[in-house]
């Protein structure tokens, strides 16, 4: 649907590899955000719902 919307509009859809760490700038992201969880955890339920607030 979005190729469809692009090429309408004159545009092309780029995709970067899957799985691709260096051009998945959400991954970066993500190892931040687990390592501050896994920091600041005991490793509970009850404290992962109060990180993750």
């Amino acid at each position: 649907m979005v190729d469809v919307i692009a090429k309408k509009y004159g545009h092309q859809v780029l995709r970067t590899p899957p799985y691709h760490p260096e051009l998945q700038p959400i991954e970066k992201c993500w190892g931040i955000i687990k390592n501050e969880v896994a920091r600041n955890s005991n490793f509970t339920m009850e404290n992962l719902k109060d990180t993750a607030r």
